[in-house]
């Protein structure tokens, strides 16, 4: 459950709404919000988004050097969108480091919390990525 959980919240980032819907066709977005819900509150909020979302980039760096680059996010994560990776990588350099891979992340984290609390509701995860077809 953990290494899909990762793969999951890795294609937050990496996969494009479309992509996103097809994967999520195999996804319970319930099961996701439980596994990311540390404090059992029902929502996620950015440290445990931030938490996951570190958890996957060392799942994705399958060298272990401290960056994800295009092959390893391609190897890892089906439907992975280049144009959105490229984006993220802010030195144009290649990979995505840490910080780069922060950045991009935090501004997900920031686009589907609508209502500007600092937690993504079930609803909101739902507006974002659509809602569980499977």
């Amino acid at each position: 459950m953990r290494s899909w959980m990762l793969f999951v919240v890795t294609l937050t980032l990496l996969a494009s709404g479309a992509d996103w819907a097809r994967a999520q066709q195999r996804i319970d977005v319930q099961a996701v919000i439980t596994a990311a819900d540390v404090n059992h509150d029902g929502q996620i909020d950015r440290v445990e988004y931030l938490r996951r979302m570190s958890e996957a980039f060392f799942f994705v760096d399958a060298n272990k050097d401290g960056f994800l680059t295009k092959q390893e996010i391609q190897q890892t994560i089906a439907g992975a969108n280049p144009e959105r990776v490229a984006a993220a990588d802010t030195n144009a350099d290649g990979k995505l480091s840490m910080y780069e891979y922060h950045q991009a992340i935090a501004q997900n984290f920031d686009e589907a919390d609508t209502d500007r609390n600092g937690l993504l509701s079930m609803q909101e995860i739902k507006t974002r990525w659509g809602s569980p077809t499977g």
